[in-house]
């Protein structure tokens, strides 16, 4: 996976490609003490990741990295099998709809709908943390955001590990970090984010970072 996004950006990958790859390295079996249900209701799709070792009604809800193309519950799976345990929560993870396919605002749309699904299911937004890495990590925030401006009630906390953020792609780690990033070169990164000018199908893949911020009429004047 290294060697390939040094040589080759995400974006210019197919993006069935990528998914099979991502889903390749998921384990191949669940680990003793955590039950795994899939869940396909109410337009909500993902898993439930359950280890004996959870405290009544914590949840996790979790949102997968993948550059808003790649990734999905299966693939993380060796990810929230161990955070389950470590955490003593229920882990649901999301599978939103991702780009070339579905665009902004699509993700953000069932990332809400995943969120209100587990109201709507008894659990208590105290109890529930929201958590995403990279493209998951900036869909959490835009969830967080959403729930806000939609007046929902608010989950107990959230964690971001390395989320995409920068869409504009004007922070000077993008440099400085040029010769040491394990996965990514600039070019990649920029030319991924490259915003609506072009509206290409991949150029949609970090909007919902920026849901919160931005209006929507925004997002249809630049693709104009």
């Amino acid at each position: 996976m290294k060697a390939t996004f040094k040589s080759k950006p995400t974006h210019l990958i197919d993006a069935k490609i990528l998914r099979a790859n991502a889903d390749s390295f998921a384990p191949k079996s669940v680990p003793k003490g955590i039950s795994l249900e899939v869940v396909d209701q109410n337009g909500v799709k993902g898993e439930w990741h359950r280890p004996t070792l959870a405290k009544d009604g914590r949840v996790i809800y979790f949102l997968h990295g993948g550059g808003y193309v790649f990734g999905s519950p299966k693939a993380y799976r060796a990810f929230t099998f161990a955070l389950g345990p470590k955490a003593e929560a229920d882990i649901f993870s999301l599978d939103y709809r991702m780009a070339p396919e579905h665009l902004f605002p699509k993700a953000v749309d069932d990332a809400v709908a995943g969120y209100q699904w587990l109201l709507d299911q008894g659990y208590d937004p105290k109890r529930i943390v929201v958590g995403g890495d990279s493209a998951g990590g900036g869909l959490a925030l835009a969830l967080l955001l959403s729930l806000k401006n939609l007046g929902l009630p608010m989950p107990a906390g959230g964690f971001l590990y390395s989320p995409w953020t920068d869409l504009a792609t004007t922070g000077e780690s993008l440099s400085a970090n040029e010769k040491t990033d394990a996965l990514f070169r600039k070019v990649h990164i920029t030319q991924g984010a490259a915003l609506p000018r072009q509206c290409r199908s991949q150029v949609a893949i970090g909007l919902p970072a920026l849901c919160g911020f931005i209006r929507p009429s925004t997002f249809a004047n630049l693709c104009k």
